[in-house]
C-alpha cells in the first residue's frame, strides 16, 4: 500500500494493508456476518481507568433490528506507530490516532454512582469492525455504509489530541437538553476554572464551552468590541454567559494578562480545528452527513455539531484572531461537507424508523417523505426528484479530499449517493491485488473514473436541472497522474489527480456559473460518447501562437510585458480594449471585476495598474527564486507580507492593486499564459503548446485547448462521424433546422481526426457568449 500511495502522489490518510489484523485473526474469535440480513460487528468497550488496557469485545447485530449504537469518524493516521488494544481476549494493532481516540471515548468508572455495573460504549469503528484483508466483506461492508452512519445514534467526529488536555474521557454537552444537570455542571467548572492560572488550563475543554455558548448567544457578539474571556457583560460587574438558561453561572474577574494568554491559546486550538487532518478525508462525507447527532471531539471535550453551525450568526468582521479562527471553520464544515448534510437532510426519508438528523424522532421515514414529496405539484417533484446530482458532481464538490487507494475517490460516497436517491451503476468492487499492486490499483481506478465522467456526460436527467453542465468533466479533465493517465481517455477525470499532497496541484478553471462562453450558440446534437470516443458540437476560436511558461522567472515576466509595451497603439486587443487590461484580466481570470475592484474602461486607468502591478511582480522576483516559486501557494502568504499592498503613482495611490495581485498569484499556479495567432491572451494548463487549437464547445462553459491526434494509439476507436450519435429527437428540439443537424455530421465524415483535451482554458474575450456573435463555423468535435 505504500508503494500505491507513492505511485499516485497521495497523502496517505490510511493503509488497510498495514492496520490492524488479517483475516485470520476474525477466523479465531469467530464473529461471522451476514451481508445478505445487513449484519455488521460493534465493537463493545469495556469501562476502565486512563492507564488501563483497552478491552473490547466485537458483537454482531444486524441493522434491521435497529440496534443502539455509535460510529467514529476519524483519520487512520500513522500506520508506523501501532499500539495494541484487546479484542475478544486477542492482540489487535491499531494506529496511535485510533487507540487515542478509543482511550478518550472509553467508559471511565470513576464517573460512575449508581449500583449497576457500567454498560460497555457500543461503537462502529471502520478498522476494526470491517475484516480489512476479506474484499469480499470490504466491498459488502462499504456498499452499506451510508445506511451504518445513518442508524447509529451519534457520530463521534475525532479531531485528535490537543496538547495539555486533561486525562480521561471526552466530555460534550447535551445536544437536545441545553438545561440539563450535565451541560450546567460542566458550565460550572468552566465558570471556575477562571480562578485558576491561564497556564493551569485545558482549552480542549475551554474552547468546546466556548463554541457551544456561541449557539445561544453569538449571534449578539463583535469581538472587535466585546470583552475576552468569558465575552459577555453582566450586572453589578460580574459576568454570565448566557442569563437565561444559567443564571448561577458566574464569570470572575480575571487580569488583562490573563485575558491575552487565554484569547491566544483559545485562537490556536479553533485554528487546529480548522486544520485538523480529518477535512482532508474522502470518506468523511458520508460520517458527517448522514448521522441524526455529530459531536467534533478534540482531546477531553466535544462539541455538538448544531453549536458549530451558528457559527454563520457571528460576526466575524475585523482582524481579531478568534473571528478568523471561526471564519476558518465555517469555511471548514459549511463548504462540501455541509453541502452533503443539507443534501441528506432533504433527502433523508428514504429508511423506515431513523432518528430525523434533528434529533427529534419520527414513526416512518417512508410516511413522512411520501407526505414532505406530495405537497408539492407535479411538476416540481418530477424536477426536485431528477436533479439531486450526479456522482460526477459529488466527487466535484470534494476534489481536494483525499484517500489511499485511488479508486475510493468515487467508493467512498457510492453508499452516500444511494442514500439520498442519486441513481448509481456502480458497484463496490476490491480486488484482491488492488493494496499491493499499482497496476491493478491503476486499472480498477480508471474503469471507475471513465464510467462515472460518461455517465455524467449523457446524463438523461440533466437538462431538468439549472446547473447541469455536461463537459464539466472536461474542466477537471488535465492533472492525471501518470499510470492513470495511459488507461483513461483525455475527456475523464482522474480524481486521485486533485487532491494534492501538499502544494503541488494547479490552479483550475473549476469554478461552477462563473462563466459563459457557450451562451447562444446553438450546436447541432447532444454529447454522446460512443466507447471511448466523446463526440461534442463546437467551434474552434483559433490556434496557439505563443506560450509563455511562468515557470522561467524573470525571463517569462519580460516575455509579458513585451506584449503590452511594444506596441505603439493602446486599443490593439480583438475586442477593443486596452492590451493592458486584457492582459490584466487574463492574468486574475477577471475575478477582481466580481464586487472587488471596480474596473474602468479609460486607458489611463489600465496603464497606472499596469505600472503598479509590475512593481509588485519585480519586488517579489528580486527576493524571491523565480517566477514558480513566487507563484507557490506554499509562499503565499511571505508574499503579500513582503510586498506593498498599494502603489503610489506620482504620489496618487493606484487602489485596488492588491486584489489583482491576490488574484494573480492564485491562478497562475500551475498554468501558463498564451497568445492566439488573432491576438487573444489566454490562460490554462502548463501543457499547452504552439500550434494547438482552441475550441468553444456548446455544452461547455469555458474553453477548451484541444490537440489533434491521428487514431494510431492501438484504442479501438469507432469510425469518425458515426450515425450513432444523433438523436434527431433532441437534436431537432434545439435547433429547430435539419439542415444545421446534418451539415456538422458531414464536416466530421471529411476529417479523420480525432483530438485531446489538453486543457480547460481563460480566453479574454470570449468568456461571456461572444464566440456566438463571430459567426464561426460550428462542427461535430471527436475527442479521444
Amino acid at each position: 500500500m505504500d508503494s500505491v500511495a507513492r505511485v499516485f502522489g497521495r497523502q496517505r490518510v490510511h493503509s488497510p494493508v498495514h492496520l490492524g489484523n488479517p483475516s485470520p485473526f476474525y477466523d479465531q474469535i469467530n464473529v461471522p456476518i451476514d451481508h445478505s440480513r445487513h449484519e455488521i460487528r460493534l465493537l463493545a468497550i469495556f469501562p476502565g481507568d486512563w492507564n488501563d488496557q483497552i478491552r473490547a469485545e466485537l458483537r454482531p447485530v444486524s441493522l434491521d433490528a435497529n440496534p443502539q449504537y455509535r460510529a467514529l469518524s476519524y483519520v487512520w493516521g500513522d500506520t508506523n506507530n501501532q499500539p495494541a488494544i484487546t479484542v475478544n481476549g486477542l492482540e489487535f494493532h491499531v494506529t496511535k490516532n485510533l487507540f487515542v481516540a478509543l482511550r478518550r471515548l472509553r467508559p471511565d468508572p470513576g464517573n460512575h454512582h449508581g449500583g449497576n455495573d457500567i454498560e460497555p460504549l457500543l461503537l462502529w469503528v471502520d478498522a476494526i469492525c470491517i475484516d480489512q484483508g476479506n474484499n469480499e466483506e470490504k466491498s459488502a461492508q462499504v456498499a452499506m455504509m451510508a445506511r451504518i452512519y445513518a442508524s447509529c445514534h451519534e457520530c463521534f467526529v475525532w479531531l485528535g489530541e490537543q496538547e495539555g488536555a486533561r486525562p480521561g474521557p471526552v466530555r460534550y454537552f447535551d445536544p437536545e437538553v441545553p438545561n440539563s444537570s450535565k451541560n450546567r455542571a460542566l458550565l460550572t467548572e468552566y465558570a471556575a476554572d477562571f480562578n485558576k492560572s491561564p497556564d493551569e488550563l485545558d482549552y480542549s475543554f475551554h474552547t468546546a464551552c466556548f463554541l457551544y455558548l456561541l449557539k445561544d448567544v453569538g449571534k449578539h457578539v463583535d469581538f472587535r468590541q466585546r470583552p475576552f474571556p468569558p465575552f459577555w457583560n453582566g450586572p453589578q460587574g460580574k459576568q454570565t454567559a448566557v442569563p437565561d438558561l444559567y443564571p448561577e453561572v458566574w464569570f470572575p474577574e480575571v487580569t488583562g494578562d490573563f485575558k491575552t494568554t487565554y484569547f491566544n491559546r483559545v485562537a490556536s486550538v479553533l485554528v487546529q480545528i480548522e486544520s485538523a487532518e480529518w477535512h482532508t478525508r474522502m470518506w468523511v462525507v458520508q460520517e458527517y452527513a448522514l448521522p441524526p447527532v455529530v459531536v467534533l471531539c478534540r482531546g477531553a471535550a466535544g462539541v455538538p455539531l448544531n453549536s458549530v453551525e451558528h457559527i454563520r450568526d457571528v460576526k466575524r468582521e475585523g482582524s481579531c484572531r478568534v473571528s478568523l479562527a471561526l471564519a476558518l471553520i465555517f469555511r471548514a464544515h459549511f463548504n462540501r461537507l455541509g453541502l452533503a448534510r443539507m443534501r441528506a437532510e432533504f433527502y433523508r426519508p428514504r429508511l423506515p424508523r431513523l432518528v430525523a438528523i434533528d434529533g427529534s424522532k419520527h414513526v416512518s421515514g417512508l410516511r413522512q417523505g411520501a407526505r414532505l414529496v406530495s405537497a408539492f405539484p407535479t411538476w416540481f417533484r418530477l424536477v426536485v426528484l431528477s436533479c439531486r446530482g450526479t456522482v460526477f458532481e459529488c466527487c466535484a464538490e470534494s476534489a481536494l479530499a483525499s484517500s489511499t487507494l485511488p479508486v475510493d475517490q468515487v467508493y467512498s460516497i457510492i453508499s452516500y449517493l444511494r442514500f439520498v436517491g442519486v441513481p448509481v451503476d456502480i458497484q463496490v468492487h476490491y480486488s484482491p491485488e488492488s493494496a499491493t499492486d499499482m497496476s491493478v490499483a491503476a486499472r480498477d481506478a480508471a474503469e471507475v473514473f471513465e464510467q462515472v465522467s460518461r455517465e455524467h456526460i449523457m446524463h438523461p436527467n440533466g437538462r431538468w436541472s439549472c446547473r447541469y453542465e455536461p463537459l464539466a468533466p472536461l474542466r477537471f479533465s488535465r492533472g492525471k497522474t501518470e499510470r492513470i493517465r495511459q488507461l483513461l481517455p483525455s475527456w475523464a477525470v482522474d480524481w486521485s489527480g486533485h487532491a494534492p499532497p501538499s502544494n503541488k496541484a494547479a490552479a483550475k478553471i473549476t469554478i461552477p456559473g462563473l462563466f459563459k462562453a457557450n451562451d447562444g450558440m446553438k450546436g447541432g446534437v447532444r454529447p454522446k460518447v460512443d466507447g471511448r470516443v466523446l463526440r461534442v458540437s463546437g467551434a474552434e476560436l483559433d490556434l496557439v501562437d505563443e506560450v509563455v511558461d511562468l515557470r522561467r522567472g524573470i525571463d517569462a515576466w519580460h516575455r509579458l510585458n513585451s506584449w503590452v509595451e511594444q506596441d505603439p497603439e493602446p486599443y490593439r486587443y480583438p475586442g477593443g480594449e486596452s492590451l493592458r487590461e486584457a492582459l490584466l484580466r487574463t492574468l486574475t481570470l477577471d475575478i477582481p471585476d466580481r464586487g472587488y475592484l471596480p474596473w474602468s474602461d479609460h486607458w489611463a486607468f489600465w496603464a497606472r495598474h499596469w505600472d503598479a502591478f509590475k512593481h509588485q511582480i519585480n519586488e517579489v522576483v528580486a527576493t524571491r527564486a523565480g517566477w514558480f516559486e513566487a507563484t507557490n501557494r506554499k509562499h503565499f502568504r511571505d508574499i503579500l507580507s513582503s510586498a506593498s499592498v498599494d502603489f503610489v503613482d506620482g504620489g496618487c495611490r493606484v487602489v485596488g492593486v492588491y486584489n489583482i495581485f491576490f488574484a494573480a498569484i492564485l491562478y497562475l499556479h500551475g498554468n501558463c499564459i498564451f497568445r492566439t495567432r488573432a491576438g487573444y491572451f489566454g490562460l490554462g494548463g502548463e501543457e499547452i503548446s504552439k500550434g494547438d487549437e482552441v475550441y468553444v464547445l456548446t455544452d461547455g462553459t469555458t474553453p477548451f485547448v484541444l490537440r489533434k491526434q491521428p487514431p494510431d494509439s492501438g484504442l479501438e476507436l469507432p469510425s469518425p462521424g458515426t450515425n450513432e450519435l444523433f438523436d434527431s429527437g433532441s437534436a431537432g428540439r434545439r435547433c429547430g433546422n435539419d439542415n444545421d443537424i446534418q451539415r456538422p455530421l458531414l464536416e466530421s465524415q471529411q476529417s479523420p481526426c480525432y483530438r485531446v483535451v489538453i486543457s480547460e482554458c481563460f480566453i479574454h474575450g470570449v468568456m461571456y457568449g461572444e464566440a456566438s456573435k463571430m459567426r464561426l463555423k460550428e462542427s461535430i468535435v471527436e475527442i479521444v
